[in-house]
C-alpha cells in the first residue's frame, strides 16, 4: 500500500497539470499521515492555480501599464514637434498630432491588428478587421492596447519629420498607412 501511494506521489511530481491525475477511490488513504499527504497534494494544487491566475493578472497590468507610458511618449513628441516648428504654429502642429492619433486608432482598430495578427500566412493576417471575431481571453485586450500605442507612437514619430513641410490631408494619409501598416 505505502508503495502505491508513492507511485501515485511520483506521478504527480511528474505531470504538468496536477488537476489531471484521478484519484482512484480503492486508494482511499488508511492513515493519517497517507491524508496529510493527499490535503497537501490539494493545497499544492489549489496554490499552483492561484499562481497561475496571479501571474496571468499581473502580465496584464504590467501590459498596460507600460502601454500606458508608451502612449504618454506621444505627448513628448508632439512636444519636441512644437518646439522645432515656427513661433505661432504651436497649435497647429498639436492639433495635427491629436488628429494623426484619431486616425491611426481607427486604422489600426479597422486593419492594423488584423494583417499583424489575424492568422493567415507569414505575410499577412486575414481575420480580426474591425475586431471580428477577436477572442475574448484574459489579455487579448491588453494585447491589442499595446500594439496600438506603438503604432500610434511610430505614426507621431513618422508625421513629426513632415512638421511644417506637408499639408494635413498629408499628414493624415501618412498616419493611415503606418498605423494601419
Amino acid at each position: 500500500r505505502p508503495a502505491t501511494l508513492m507511485a501515485n506521489l511520483s506521478s504527480v511530481q511528474n505531470a504538468s497539470n496536477i488537476s489531471t491525475i484521478v484519484p482512484q477511490p480503492s486508494l482511499a488513504p488508511s492513515s493519517p499521515v497517507e491524508l496529510q499527504i493527499l490535503q497537501l497534494v490539494n493545497t499544492v494544487e489549489q496554490l499552483n492555480n492561484g499562481l497561475t491566475i496571479t501571474s496571468t493578472n499581473l502580465a496584464q497590468g504590467l501590459l498596460i501599464v507600460v502601454s500606458s507610458l508608451i502612449f504618454f511618449m506621444q505627448a513628448g513628441f508632439a512636444f519636441l514637434e512644437t518646439g522645432a516648428v515656427r513661433a505661432g504654429k504651436e497649435k497647429l502642429v498639436l492639433f495635427k498630432n491629436f488628429l494623426v492619433l484619431c486616425i491611426g486608432s481607427l486604422a489600426f482598430w479597422g486593419f492594423g491588428f488584423a494583417f499583424g495578427y489575424g492568422g493567415g500566412n507569414s505575410f499577412i493576417g486575414v481575420k480580426y478587421f474591425f475586431l471580428h471575431d477577436f477572442d475574448n481571453s484574459p489579455g487579448s485586450y491588453a494585447l491589442w492596447l499595446s500594439n496600438f500605442v506603438f503604432a500610434a507612437t511610430t505614426s507621431t514619430v513618422a508625421t513629426g519629420a513632415l512638421a511644417e513641410r506637408a499639408k494635413l490631408v498629408s499628414y493624415l494619409v501618412v498616419s493611415f498607412f503606418v498605423t494601419g501598416r
